[in-house]
């Protein structure tokens, strides 16, 4: 069966899985990726999409501080999502509608995090 050491670390990731998947709690979410990152590619994409998944929050406050630098910014060969130093040639364009479109990004990152969750924890079994 292997070492303890090895077995029981495969173990309690798949455990931390099962319970981000079954509570969907974000808290869980990311400790059940941080303990599969060594386990392929597919938990290290997550782990990023949950990484942005935590910063969407941040720049909903920050919009709300700083209106005229947070947003999704426009210009020649350049594109920024997030907060930037004003420059000429760079415009914002969802305007208003940066908070609204932020939370759904968050929402379809959440439910597509943990239908492919269920869908590795599936094809294991």
């Amino acid at each position: 069966m292997g070492s303890p050491e090895e077995t029981l670390k495969e173990v309690v990731a798949t455990k931390k899985i099962e319970q981000a998947v079954k509570t969907y709690n974000i808290k869980h979410l990311l400790v059940a990726l941080f303990l599969n990152l060594s386990n392929g590619v597919v938990y290290v994409f997550l782990f990023i999409l949950t990484l942005l998944l935590v910063c969407f929050p941040v720049l909903i406050v920050l919009e709300i501080l700083y209106p005229d630098q947070t947003g999704l910014f426009v210009g020649s060969r350049t594109f920024f999502f997030g907060m930037i130093a004003l420059r000429p040639g760079i415009h914002e364009v969802l305007g208003n509608a940066f908070i609204p479109v932020v939370l759904t990004l968050g929402v379809i990152f959440y439910f597509f995090i943990i239908f492919l969750l269920k869908f590795i924890k599936h094809k294991k079994s």
